[in-house]
């Protein structure tokens, strides 16, 4: 506890500019004070036709479309990253939406 609050981890999805153009990487960020278990899955935007899947997730087609998910289980530690895939995706897609 902080000042009375408990503390809570939040890991977020970003995509960011990958070393390819038109290509991003997909991120999880912890920017809480506290370890966090990794998501099971990332659902990726609805216009990405392309990705993959690397550091203990896997690529899944499912009726939401493409999925990132967890193959094992994990910690992200407080105020880290991890990148766990890349993806290609038409502009103005959508978001990546993190479920736990």
């Amino acid at each position: 506890m902080i000042l009375g609050e408990p503390l809570r981890p939040q890991i977020q999805a970003q995509a960011v500019t990958g070393a390819q153009p038109g290509l991003r990487d997909i991120r999880l960020v912890n920017d809480s004070d506290v370890d966090a278990n990794l998501p099971s899955r990332v659902v990726l935007a609805g216009g990405c036709g392309l990705a993959d899947a690397i550091n203990g997730y896997g690529l899944a087609q499912r009726d939401e479309g493409l999925v990132l998910e967890r193959l094992q289980p994990g910690l992200l530690h407080g105020h880290h990253q991890q990148t766990i895939g890349w993806m290609r995706c038409a502009a103005g897609s959508g978001d990546i939406h993190v479920q736990p």
